[in-house]
């Protein structure tokens, strides 16, 4: 290590304790340019010289064209009709994740796990499918 002046990465050497957390020479980087680091942090990363890593972009793209499959459709339009009656009951679109709801042939549907998917993947769906969902109340699906 240097004695004095600005540090640099070449300062950091395997082995260095700092609050309890040990740095390892053959451990993946941690990504402490993040949002989720506090802004003296990334000040301080940036004078050593560490830049943020790049930012995956979203397709531009709302809705998928292309065609869903035919088991796609049925689990799309299952996953709607236990919505469907869970809002009808409920009043509410707001499911929690670990919902299920009994549809009227017997089966048990994980509503509420079914919802937070298409939220996830709402990129994935057809213009078709985010129209059902934002008529049953959904916004984000508009």
């Amino acid at each position: 290590m240097r004695d004095r002046g600005a540090p640099s990465l070449t300062d950091i050497v395997p082995g260095v304790t700092t609050t309890a957390k040990t740095s390892d020479a053959g451990s993946p980087p941690n990504d402490a340019t993040s949002a989720g680091s506090t802004p003296n942090s990334r000040h301080g990363l940036g004078k050593l010289g560490v830049k943020p890593a790049a930012r995956a972009r979203k397709t531009t793209t709302k809705a998928s064209t292309k065609p869903t499959s035919a088991r796609a459709a049925t689990v799309f339009q299952k996953g709607l009709e236990a919505f469907s009656q869970y809002v009808a009951r409920e009043g509410t679109t707001v499911v929690g994740r670990a919902h299920t709801e009994t549809l009227p042939d017997g089966t048990q549907h994980r509503t509420g796990v079914w919802i937070a998917n298409q939220k996830a993947r709402r990129d994935q769906l057809d213009t078709a499918q985010l129209h059902a969902l934002a008529e049953m109340g959904l916004d984000w699906a508009r």
